[in-house]
């Protein structure tokens, strides 16, 4: 499945005219890194599939739709949890996956402000002293 995920981004990538330098750019990345991605070496296509499907100008149904429906991939290690993912579901385990990077994400950002918030006092009783 892999494999026909990074194809399917090189053909759609290839079909809207994009460069590997565009795609870099739109995902925030070096351009090695892209090619990596794009050529199957890495994984990380799913940490970025927002990013790529608004790129392309497809709903993730609609970049799902054309693979094989045969795909299966299955860890039966309880110990992480288990997990079964299918073609079929892979868009709802991406939504789940992405739900819980923005959550994070938010928190983060939640931690970022009460930062600024506590250097803004220390810069202001630096400069009162």
């Amino acid at each position: 499945m892999h494999q026909d995920i990074t194809t399917k981004i090189k053909t759609l990538r290839k079909q809207r005219n994009l460069t590997t330098q565009d795609m870099a750019e739109r995902l925030n990345i070096d351009i090695s890194a892209y090619t990596r991605l794009e050529s199957g070496k890495t994984f990380t296509w799913a940490k970025y599939l927002d990013e790529l499907l608004s790129a392309f100008e497809v709903s993730a149904e609609d970049f799902f739709s054309d693979l094989s429906s045969n795909v299966n991939i299955s860890n039966k290690n309880n110990s992480f949890g288990g997990y079964q993912m299918t073609i079929d579901n892979i868009h709802t385990f991406s939504k789940e996956y992405v739900e819980k990077i923005e959550y994070l994400y938010q928190e983060r950002l939640k931690d970022k402000d009460a930062m600024i918030t506590q250097l803004q006092k220390i810069i202001g009783q630096m400069r009162s002293s």
